[in-house]
């Protein structure tokens, strides 16, 4: 763990909040040299984030000159990726601040326009025409999302949110746009459950493309669920009641049914009366003449 490093990924500005936590990941790993090879499932877990969200951060730190990623075989065969971090280099510091290597100690008041860092956004204002060329850009990479999602609704508020998104971040608009359309594509082919009803604006405010892809089970035939029904209800019956009475699969109408509706049960109220019990003696006294 090299504490020089940690305070200087601090200081540097990245465009994201969870690419900022991965690059304090990596150097919290790294040694005096600015080298460590944790893999990908370590950072995810201690980030708390998907394993995809390491990757795509860590190659934007790499275009972004931070971080130089080699391979290397281990002892058993496997293939391990080694980071070296750049996190004191002359890109990484502003003119005023070479009196202090690496920008760690140097303060920077909030009215400094120059960060310590690499920032693809600028306080001036663009020419209008750089504008409408972002805006153009933005609308035919939307167009590519829009065509591949499953649910054609809320247009608008869903490209609002996407142009939002895409300026919050520093990688390129056609990157992001193709691992979305990837990603949508993925859980299409997958019958993900519910994903055919899901908005585009939701799936965009809620970043579901960090969540794991889901294989949608195949569901039974009508029959087959039909059967279960009515075996579920012959067994709450037999519970219940202690009998079923009329089988419930029955679906022709019996005449000793006494005229119910075939949806009724019938047939079992005889069983459930004691013809066997105590017998009544009757005497002459219990008969009325009726002749006259």
């Amino acid at each position: 763990m090299s504490m020089l490093l940690t305070a200087q990924a601090m200081q540097l500005k990245v465009g994201n909040a969870t690419r900022k936590l991965v690059l304090l990941k990596l150097a919290d790993n790294a040694n005096d040299n600015g080298v460590c090879w944790p893999s990908y499932e370590y950072i995810a877990d201690m980030c708390e984030v998907s394993r995809r969200t390491v990757m795509r951060h860590i190659k934007t730190l790499e275009e972004m000159g931070l971080v130089s990623v080699s391979s290397r075989k281990g002892e058993k065969g496997n293939s391990t990726n080694v980071y070296q971090l750049h996190l004191g280099g002359d890109k990484l510091s502003s003119p005023s601040d070479t009196r202090s290597p690496g920008g760690v100690t140097q303060d920077h008041q909030p009215s400094d326009p120059v960060s310590p860092g690499i920032s693809h956004r600028t306080s001036h204002k663009e020419p209008k025409k750089n504008k409408q060329k972002k805006s153009a850009e933005f609308e035919s990479c939307f167009s590519q999302i829009w065509a591949v999602f499953p649910t054609k609704k809320s247009r608008k508020n869903a490209l609002a949110k996407f142009i939002s998104i895409v300026k919050a971040q520093s990688e390129p608009p056609e990157v992001f746009t193709e691992m979305l359309c990837q990603d949508i594509e993925t859980r299409v082919a997958n019958r993900q459950f519910g994903f055919d009803r899901l908005h585009l604006t939701t799936y965009l405010n809620q970043e579901r493309w960090n969540d794991d892809h889901e294989i949608n089970q195949a569901s039974h035939g009508g029959a087959e669920s039909h059967a279960q029904r009515l075996e579920q209800l012959n067994a709450d019956l037999l519970a219940r009641y202690g009998h079923t009475a009329t089988p419930i699969r029955q679906s022709n109408f019996a005449p000793e049914c006494g005229g119910l509706d075939p949806s009724e049960v019938c047939g079992g109220i005889w069983h459930e009366m004691d013809l066997q019990g105590t017998p009544i003696d009757l005497d002459s006294s219990d008969f009325h003449d009726v002749s006259d």
